[in-house]
């Protein structure tokens, strides 16, 4: 099955993602402006490129977005980390930005989609660049969308579950 892996600015379980992307195969990996921002921030890129497979960035996408017309090739689509503003903007049915339209039209399709929020208990707890611990406190909004978005999309809480969801 060709997965097709979008990548926002979340910087809450970037590395537990890098680390399960590596893992895989026949993968495609979409990064919006601000996850490849995070993702260069974190050191993580060079294991990216080491990983031989196609990478997709939206500053290369233009409006009409081409890798939504190669939708139908992927099994399943999978955003993690998704940032509250991601999640936001599922809930909400805005697809203004190449994660966002990529989930959209992925769910008009009837592509199984695939959530990783970061933004999904009501205090999380991350690494900073600097590898200190931070801990952070979500809205009460942020968890309402995750919430909301739940049923159409399927939105797991730790990059353990990614295993059982891709099955």
């Amino acid at each position: 099955m060709k997965l097709l892996w979008c990548i926002t600015g979340g910087e809450y379980h970037l590395e537990e993602c890098v680390e399960y992307i590596e893992g895989l195969n026949d993968i495609t990996l979409v990064f919006s402006q601000a996850g490849m921002e995070v993702t260069a921030m974190y050191g993580l890129m060079e294991r990216i490129r080491n990983l031989g497979c196609e990478i997709v960035h939206e500053k290369d996408q233009g409006s009409s977005a081409p890798i939504i017309r190669r939708l139908r090739q992927y099994g399943k689509v999978v955003v993690a980390p998704c940032t509250a503003n991601t999640a936001a903007k599922i809930a909400n049915g805005i697809a203004d930005s190449l994660v966002s339209n990529i989930v959209s039209q992925g769910l008009k399709m009837g592509l199984e989609i695939i959530v990783l929020p970061t933004d999904s208990a009501e205090e999380v707890k991350g690494k900073a660049v600097d590898g200190s611990e931070v801990s952070i406190r979500c809205r009460d909004i942020d968890l309402e969308n995750v919430d909301k978005i739940r049923g159409e999309v399927l939105v797991v809480s730790e990059p353990g579950h990614l295993g059982e969801a891709l099955g």
